[in-house]
This record gives C-alpha cells, sequence and structure tokens, in this order.
C-alpha cells in the first residue's frame, strides 16, 4: 500500500516542481553566500580575536581592527554602534540586558537564522499543496467511501497515507534544514556559538539571556512541532472535505489570515503580537519568539519562547488524538 501511495503522490507533477523548485531556492543561497568566502573569514577571526564578555573596552578595540579593515563595511555599522563619534556604552547598547552580554563573530549565525526562517517558511505551502488532496481527492470521485468499506481500505490505505504524508515532510525539512546549516559551519567551523544574540542590532533589546548555538536549538525544535502540526492540521482538513480545492483553501487560510504585518496594523501591536506569534507560520521565526517581551504567569516571570514550546507540545499531543479518533469513527461506520 505503502508503495501505491507513493506512486499517486509522485506522479503528480506539482511535487516534483514543487521539491525541485524549493531545493533549487535554497541552495542557490548558499551557494551564493559561499562567494563570500575569504571575506567573512577574516570577519570571523576578528571577531574571535577580541570575543569574551562585552565591555566598552572589548569592543573598542574591535572596533578599531574591524574599521581599519572593512572601513567602508564598518561604516554601516557606525551609526548603531555609536552616537555620532561617541561609542555607546554597554547599557546604552543592550538596554534590558541584566545579565553579561558574551561578544564573538555573529554575522554567519545571524545570516542562518534569517535564511533559514524563509526557508524553513516554503515547508507548509509545500504541505498544503501536496498534502491537501490526499484524502479529499477520493472523497471527491466517491473512492474514499469505497476504500472505507474494506478491511485494507480502512486500514492499511490510510495508514499508508499518514505515513508517507509524515515521512515525505520530514525528511523534506530535514535537508531543508541540513543545508544552510552545513553552509554556516563550513564557513565557521563552528565559532560564534557562544555569542550573545543581543550582538545581533536587531534583537540588541531582547532580555532573553540565549546564545546562538541556543536558538539553533529552539528554531529545530520548534521547527519540528510546527511542521508536523501543520501536516495533521492538512490530513485533518483533507479527511473531512469533499474537494481538493475547498481542502486547500481551507488548508492556507488557516496558516496565512493571520500574518504579523496586517495585526500590527490593525492593532499596534501588544496582546495581538503574541496572539499571532502561536500560529504555525510564525512559530517559525524564532527570532520573533525571541524578541517579544517575557510575561508574567501564575507569580513568575517566563519567556515567551518557552511558553511557545509547551504550548505546541500539548496541541500536537491533542491534535493527533483528534485526529485519530476521528479516523476511528469512520473507520467504525464503514465497518457496520
Amino acid at each position: 500500500m505503502l508503495k501505491l501511495e507513493k506512486y499517486k503522490l509522485f506522479k503528480r507533477k506539482i511535487v516534483l516542481v514543487l521539491i525541485t523548485g524549493i531545493f533549487l531556492i535554497v541552495l542557490l543561497q548558499e551557494v551564493r553566500a559561499f562567494h563570500a568566502y575569504e571575506y567573512q573569514q577574516k570577519q570571523i577571526e576578528i571577531g574571535e580575536k577580541h570575543k569574551g564578555i562585552f565591555t566598552d573596552s572589548r569592543f573598542a578595540r574591535y572596533w578599531k581592527e574591524f574599521s581599519q579593515t572593512y572601513y567602508n563595511d564598518g561604516l554601516t555599522l557606525k551609526p548603531y554602534f555609536f552616537d555620532g563619534d561617541r561609542q555607546k556604552t554597554a547599557k546604552e547598547l543592550f538596554p534590558n540586558a541584566s545579565f553579561d552580554i558574551y561578544f564573538g563573530s555573529y554575522e554567519n549565525w545571524a545570516t542562518l537564522f534569517y535564511t533559514m526562517t524563509g526557508d524553513l517558511k516554503c515547508i507548509p505551502i509545500f504541505i498544503v499543496l501536496v498534502f491537501s488532496g490526499i484524502f479529499s481527492y477520493e472523497n471527491e470521485c466517491g473512492m474514499q467511501e469505497i476504500l472505507l468499506s474494506t478491511r485494507n481500505g480502512r486500514k492499511r490505505c490510510s495508514k499508508a497515507k499518514l505515513k508517507l504524508a509524515f515521512m515525505v515532510t520530514n525528511i523534506f525539512y530535514f535537508v531543508v534544514i541540513l543545508i544552510p546549516i552545513t553552509d554556516m559551519l563550513v564557513m565557521t567551523r563552528g565559532s560564534g556559538w557562544k555569542t550573545s544574540i543581543q550582538v545581533n542590532i536587531w534583537l540588541s533589546s531582547c532580555s532573553n539571556n540565549i546564545n546562538n548555538l541556543g536558538v539553533l536549538v529552539h528554531t529545530l525544535f520548534l521547527s519540528f512541532l510546527s511542521i508536523n502540526m501543520v501536516v495533521l492540521i492538512t490530513l485533518l482538513i483533507s479527511f473531512l472535505s469533499k474537494s481538493p480545492v475547498i481542502s486547500m483553501c481551507v488548508s492556507l487560510g488557516i496558516l496565512y489570515v493571520l500574518r504579523q504585518d496586517i495585526i500590527y496594523g490593525l492593532s499596534g501591536g501588544g496582546l495581538a503580537n503574541y496572539i499571532v506569534s502561536l500560529t504555525p507560520v510564525n512559530v517559525l521565526d524564532v527570532e520573533y519568539l525571541i524578541h517579544l517581551n517575557t510575561v508574567r504567569l501564575f507569580g513568575f516571570t517566563v519567556q515567551w519562547l518557552y511558553i511557545v514550546e509547551v504550548v505546541y507540545v500539548i496541541v500536537l499531543a491533542v491534535l493527533a488524538v483528534v485526529f485519530y479518533k476521528t479516523m476511528s469513527k469512520n473507520q467504525r461506520y464503514y465497518a457496520a
């Protein structure tokens, strides 16, 4: 049955086009970044030479060597780290950090998180376009009722569809994230993992004591949960829908109706940002989650990132139970 489902899936041209297209996008980004190998090696060398707890004197030494080596490029950083000709203090640069900031090479890691977020956001689209019709195609033509009326159709066929959906998605997911991570490790040889995330200019106001390696671990964990949740949601909608087009539209609507930019424009941020950050696509942007302030929960101050991870573990488990019960109910009905 699994071989049959594989044949049915990969016989569709859109599947091969999507897989090839996404891989090309991911690879071309990394090939383009690799052209600056020698340039980035010097940057990494300077950053690692001055790594350690961030102090005004340490950064002054770093800046002096960096600006002498890359004068023109260094000017792009100056408006942030300097107030005119005066170098800002650590307190000015990192106003919400009640802990020591660890300084070191960081640009390759910042690039990794940026490109990985973009790559990961392609996967939900792939899932919806490929698997939204896995049950609904057969519902549309009446084949699903025939399959569910037979023992193999109720059990082996349904299990084969589920195995195929999760197997293809997770293999695709691991390959997509492996490419930029491998490229980054070749570039940096692992250096910069200890650098505090606040050194990344966009996250300078973050109050979360976390380094680049921590962000990578959280990204892998949350993206894995999010991607598999998207698979479950898509399969459940496909199972209940009698039209692949409706199944696809509903799935895309659930994924993309709540966008950060739209909600922020309507509400100006605040509580809406936290609510929207829980949607599967937005969860893939871990840097955005880290940037959100801590919240008070049962008298404790908790990082929003950790709350999202707990919520997703619980919701994924509940969703799996709902999906199982929905399929079992249909199987019992057709068995009778």
